[in-house]
């Protein structure tokens, strides 16, 4: 890590009562390279490409540049990329680190701020290079096509929080919403088009309609959605601060949203992980620049719903619960089989859903209700990481049973240590835990 100077750390404002946490800096490089080493045959030239860039993305120098330049040309992967590989895991990877830094004060722990780099600086290499081979070779799977849909819509919805927080006259209402139009049809839907050689909006149209299965699962979804909304509106009607419990109930409707998804509809569940993000993050500009219809409703929600994490100027538990459940899906090279479904190998893509929809949610029930006796230095309890132990471990029975998880002999020592490590890190850890727990348990799973 490049050591801030004086002038850096008077800007730097991180969130208190939590420790640096710079350790998160390895859960998603660990992830990537661990998905390669697996599956190194299956994996596309793309997710070879995200493997090297992973390793080298840590600092702000030339000579770190002109080293990923040359680890890219070693494997083959053309001047172009070289050089475009080396400048973005550098100096774009540190740049957007202190952007988030200094422009969302007391959000971030060091290491929350790094993994969301990280992220991001990781999409940004994905988007464009996907892009540029989408020009020369077509899109031939559903899954492929998704992928290009998310990445060139977050790119929008990140042209969009750019203009807005840049330019105040686009914090105007009428003039926000100009410009949103704008870029959605010039950003996202234009390109789109030239790249499918079809509209958009028809093919998901028609990836929604292609069967009742998916009807059914899109409609279910909507229920669950609709769900969510009415608890949100009455919890700000009666104005009262949200408990733990209600809370985490966002969780568990999560595990119903993913699990279903992953089992019967992987491609689907995958677009639409990636829209609900883009939705995510627009929900929350509004919010934050209190443009109405929705910004001050919005604001609401979040003075009832918001917990001891929430003391910056953005509003991350909504966007970090999206994260951790999808993210396996979003790491892992090959999620959805040909049957469309993710179980050939389920364990490491609910990894998100065990260990913050099922195991997070029931140590924090257990230990709020039962809980007794707290664990050194940390108000979490002993009886709630036992649930959280025990919960996680009925839940991949539960699957076993029901024939969703072939569980061999020697996948109990690969989950009792995943379980394990999971429930002690969510006892100790001042970070957040949506975005921990689940990468820490996918390297561990697969």
């Amino acid at each position: 890590m490049k050591t801030f100077s004086k002038s850096q750390e008077e800007l730097i404002k991180v969130r208190p009562n939590a420790e640096n946490g710079l350790w998160l800096g390895l859960l998603l490089p660990i992830a990537i390279i661990s998905s390669y080493i697996k599956y190194s045959n299956e994996s596309s030239s793309l997710y070879r490409s995200c493997f090297l860039f992973t390793l080298v993305n840590k600092r702000y120098f030339i000579f770190p540049t002109v080293a990923v330049s040359c680890i890219f040309h070693i494997f083959n992967h053309g001047t172009f990329l070289c050089c475009y590989s080396g400048i973005l895991s550098s100096i774009g990877f540190y740049t957007i680190y202190m952007f988030s830094l200094r422009k969302c004060p007391w959000s971030f722990t060091l290491g929350e701020a790094l993994f969301c780099a990280q992220g991001f600086t990781i999409f940004l290499y994905s988007t464009l290079i996907n892009l540029y081979n989408a020009i020369y070779s077509p899109l031939k799977t559903d899954l492929q096509i998704s992928t290009i849909v998310i990445q060139v819509g977050i790119l929008s919805v990140a042209v969009i929080c750019y203009l807005a927080h840049t330019y105040d006259s686009l914090q105007k209402a009428f003039a926000f919403y100009i410009m949103s139009v704008i870029i959605v049809i010039f950003v996202l839907l234009l390109p789109l088009h030239l790249l499918l050689k079809q509209s958009p909006v028809l093919w998901i149209f028609g990836l929604l309609t292609k069967d009742i299965n998916t009807l059914l699962m899109f409609a279910y979804w909507i229920l669950c959605s609709s769900c969510a909304t009415y608890a949100v509106s009455i919890q700000i009607k009666v104005a009262k601060k949200a408990s733990t419990v209600i809370r985490k109930s966002f969780h568990i409707l999560a595990v119903l949203v993913f699990l279903p998804g992953l089992l019967f509809e992987c491609t689907f569940i995958y677009l639409a992980s990636g829209v609900a993000l883009g939705i995510f993050i627009i929900l929350e500009l509004l919010r934050n620049l209190n443009i109405p219809p929705l910004g001050t409703s919005l604001q609401d929600g979040f003075m009832v719903f918001s917990d001891e994490k929430d003391v910056g100027n953005v509003a991350l538990t909504p966007m970090y619960l999206l994260v951790g459940c999808a993210i396996p899906l979003w790491v892992h090279p090959i999620p959805c089989d040909v049957t469309n479904s993710a179980m050939f190998n389920i364990l490491p893509l609910i990894s998100g859903l065990l260990s913050v929809g099922i195991g997070d949610t029931m140590a924090s029930y257990v230990g709020k209700s039962f809980g007794k006796h707290k664990w050194a230095g940390s108000n979490k309890t002993i009886e709630g990481t036992v649930a959280c132990m025990l919960s996680q471990f009925l839940t991949v029975y539960l699957l076993f049973k029901l024939g969703y998880y072939n569980l061999q002999q020697n996948d109990v020592i690969r989950i009792s240590v995943a379980v394990i490590t999971v429930a002690l890190v969510e006892a100790k850890t001042t970070q957040v835990d949506n975005i921990v727990l689940p990468l820490l348990m996918y390297s561990i799973l697969l």
